[in-house]
């Protein structure tokens, strides 16, 4: 059996005002965004593939 370790990298947090509805069937008549933008908080540059983690 494998265990998979994860290390943290880099830290993200979602910019105010630009965080979307991402539920299944979440509609929202008010905007048309369809992203959530972050900005990077510490480390280096990051790039396609990458996995991006909630920790609380």
């Amino acid at each position: 059996m494998f265990t998979i370790i994860f290390y943290r990298k880099r830290f993200i947090k979602p910019k105010k005002g630009n965080i979307c509805d991402n539920r299944f069937m979440a509609e929202d008549e008010n905007t048309d965004m369809n992203i959530t933008k972050f900005e990077k908080v510490s480390g280096n540059n990051f790039y396609p593939g990458m996995l991006i983690r909630e920790i609380k």
